[in-house]
């Protein structure tokens, strides 16, 4: 009674009537009289405090089987109400939404799908309710599914994992998943929830770009390499000439030419890495060599740093030489580039656990902690006031990565700004 407004004891053996306002009892006689009536029923109500009630009236009788009296009961709905609203709100999102949203158990059976995923695979509910997610998956990627479901069952959360699935008419879709695990009140991980954005389009425009990348960057090496091959003519026909002015002149136009050749070749490889075209062909090597070798090339154009390397034995990797040859060689110039003059590179490598890894360790700038995670993005460059006027594109680390990544090994960095970084790879070392 207190929910409603009222106060039992002072309400108790009296009519209605004598305790309400008029306008209130006439407004609410229509249930009184229905209960008397004899019908049995329900009303919502809302209380002066916003608090959602469920009033049921029913009728008592005598033994007679008149009704001599009502009893009121009024139920607190609040919660219910309000999870209503929000199941009513969640639902229209997912109908509305652009993306597919599934849901599927932990053994992958789908339980619901909405219109989106209807559009983006061509199967109704009714068709593929019950049915497995493998469905959905080419068969060459059947096994995503259980590692998906193993860093699900750890509370782990799935974000922007890139793919591909099919649709019902056999259509290949890019897509980029987000999958959550679904708990219950005791937080026991009883399903899935799966969020399935087309990315297709996006796909298609970055292999027009990548296509077009590779196309200038191709057309740029012949002019390229003539100015080189000029350019080398000159100094081998000056070199002797009582100018002092021209040998060290063509050094620096050798330099440009190399720097030009060098980031050419970068646009040229992003677009064979990302269109499925560039080659890796493993081969064993011994790592302190081609580590000497790279050390030796930097020095060549580099007197401004000590580049220090302890060697590293007769430790061999299965790999692709050249690949993990530019890789090496863009680490060491990026610790030469960001690190003031004077200063020392490390160069080591080390074995452990069937993995070999290499560091190359600078006294630079540093990265903030805010970089550190995107410096192996495509295009990424970290800006400060010292490398504002240093030359890149972001492109370097990036094709380091992929690089790596493409031989089964890591790549990380740990750094601290004004002190120094240390990058470092890992690969498996050769069998």
């Amino acid at each position: 009674m207190e929910k409603m407004g009222f106060n039992g004891k002072d309400y108790e053996g009296k009519h209605p009537a004598e305790v309400m306002p008029p306008e209130r009892y006439e407004a609410t006689r229509h249930l009184y009289d229905r209960v008397l009536a004899g019908e049995t029923f329900a009303v919502e109500r809302k209380t002066e405090n916003g608090e959602d009630l469920t009033v049921h009236f029913i009728p008592l009788l005598n033994d007679s089987q008149e009704v001599y009296a009502g009893l009121i009961i009024a139920l607190d709905i609040t919660d219910i109400k309000q999870a209503e609203e929000k199941s009513a709100k969640l639902a229209a999102i997912i109908e509305s939404s652009d993306d597919a949203i599934i849901s599927k158990t932990l053994e992958s059976v789908i339980t619901s799908w909405n219109d989106s995923a209807e559009r983006m695979f061509g199967y109704t509910a009714e068709e593929i309710i019950g049915e497995t997610i493998y469905k959905l998956i080419p068969p060459d990627r059947q096994d995503e599914e259980p590692r998906i479901i193993s860093r699900l069952k750890t509370g782990e959360r799935v974000e922007h994992f890139e793919t591909q699935r099919m649709t019902k008419h056999g259509t290949l879709l890019d897509v980029s998943l987000s999958i959550s695990p679904v708990k219950d009140k005791q937080g026991n991980i009883i399903g899935v929830s799966k969020i399935v954005r087309d990315i297709t389009e996006r796909k298609l425009d970055e292999n027009r770009k990548n296509d077009f990348i590779g196309m200038v960057s191709h057309e740029l090496k012949t002019p390229l390499t003539s100015l080189t091959a000029i350019v080398q003519v000159l100094s081998a026909r000056l070199k002797n000439s009582g100018d002092a002015f021209v040998p060290g002149a063509l050094d620096k136009a050798t330099l440009q030419v190399k720097r030009m050749t060098n980031m050419i070749n970068g646009f040229l490889n992003i677009s064979r890495l990302e269109s499925g075209k560039i080659l890796i062909e493993k081969r064993p090597f011994k790592v302190d060599q081609l580590l000497r070798e790279m050390i030796d090339e930097a020095e060549l154009t580099v007197s401004t740093h000590q580049i220090e390397f302890a060697g590293c034995g007769d430790l061999e990797v299965n790999a692709d030489r050249d690949k993990i040859g530019s890789v090496i060689s863009n680490l060491i110039s990026n610790a030469i580039k960001y690190s003031p003059k004077g200063k020392v590179v490390q160069v080591k490598c080390e074995a452990s656990d069937e993995t070999l890894t290499v560091s190359i360790k600078d006294e630079g700038i540093g990265i903030n902690p805010d970089d550190m995670e995107k410096v192996f993005d495509r295009y990424y460059r970290v800006v400060t006031d010292y490398n504002q006027h240093i030359s890149g594109f972001g492109i370097g680390l990036y094709l380091s990565a992929e690089i790596i990544k493409r031989h089964d090994g890591r790549i990380w960095v740990e750094s601290e700004p004004g002190v120094g970084s240390t990058f470092y790879f890992a690969l498996p070392l050769a069998g």
